[in-house]
């Protein structure tokens, strides 16, 4: 999919609820190249990893292709071992961006990459957006609490 002279990157996510944490990570990964592809996990995947996802991934791929700096988006492998290589066989990127709260070592998993595709990628870890609701689950959590307190303040008959 590389074209001539143009930098690739990828970045995966969730992207349940979409948050200005996302729209950052995707902003700042757009900058770091000339197309972004972004990696859209499964249904699947995002429930082994984080829980059953509020939006489905048919739902959340359309938001994600909905954003201006996203030039494609594509569904995650369903075998999320092989997923990550799989698409990255497919895309020929040249930078993967993560984001802050990914555990991966940058260098180890470029390695792994060049082991697995024989592709060199350049991983760049994109940093926190410092606004206010970062996280999908801090999203989930004010809605719960405010449908808490709703509750308690008008008890149904």
């Amino acid at each position: 999919m590389t074209t001539t002279n143009q930098t690739i990157v990828m970045a995966t996510g969730v992207f349940d609820i979409l948050h200005l944490g996302h729209i950052y990570y995707l902003e700042q990964s757009k900058k770091l190249g000339d197309k972004l592809y972004v990696v859209i996990a499964r249904d699947s995947t995002a429930e082994s990893k984080k829980g059953k996802p509020f939006n489905d991934e048919k739902t959340r791929m359309q938001v994600i292709k909905a954003l201006h700096c996203v030039d494609e988006v594509i569904l995650g492998d369903k075998d999320f071992e092989k997923k990550h290589m799989n698409v990255i066989k497919k895309i020929h990127p040249n930078i993967v961006t993560i984001g802050h709260d990914q555990k991966h070592n940058p260098k180890e998993m470029s390695q792994r990459i060049l082991d697995a595709t024989n592709i060199r990628v350049m991983i760049k870890k994109i940093p926190k957006y410092r606004g206010k609701f970062n996280k999908t689950s801090d999203i989930l959590q004010q809605i719960y609490t405010h449908q808490q307190h709703k509750l308690s303040k008008h008890p149904q008959a």
